[in-house]
């Protein structure tokens, strides 16, 4: 059933390319934009990227962890173009990125189940929420 819906999907997106030409385009990176905010998952790791400096990115993100429990200090340092932190399950990177972005990474325990997904994310949209 699946795979009749899919392939239903893919003609309808092909007559659709080129009966619309431009219009295609156009839709491809307006939805290329809305996914920017995009929470993604790479294995047992989710990241994000915001359009912020990385001090603002990196208080955002210790707020949110302390949101979700984690006992983190207010005054946890960050270097020059990166900040680590390693507290009980959660792994948290913030760096600045090439494009004036900084992207969040955070992993929580050791794989990949959907409770570590969720509480990343929630992580996520708690860095989001003060950012953006």
């Amino acid at each position: 059933m699946r795979s009749v819906a899919r392939r239903f999907a893919s003609v309808v997106l092909s007559v659709a390319a080129f009966s619309a030409g431009g219009c295609v385009v156009a839709a491809v990176a307006v939805g290329a934009a809305a996914a920017y905010g995009v929470v993604k998952y790479t294995e047992n790791e989710a990241y994000r990227d915001f359009h912020a400096s990385l001090d603002s990115t990196w208080t955002a993100t210790l707020q949110a962890m302390r949101e979700q429990g984690y006992p983190i200090s207010e005054s946890a340092p960050h270097g020059v173009s990166e900040g680590r932190v390693e507290i009980s399950d959660a792994k948290v990177v913030v760096r600045r990125e090439p494009g004036d972005f900084t992207r969040v990474l955070v992993r929580i325990g050791t794989f990949s189940t959907d409770d570590h997904r969720r509480r990343a994310g929630l992580i996520l949209e708690g860095v989001a929420r003060r950012v953006d």
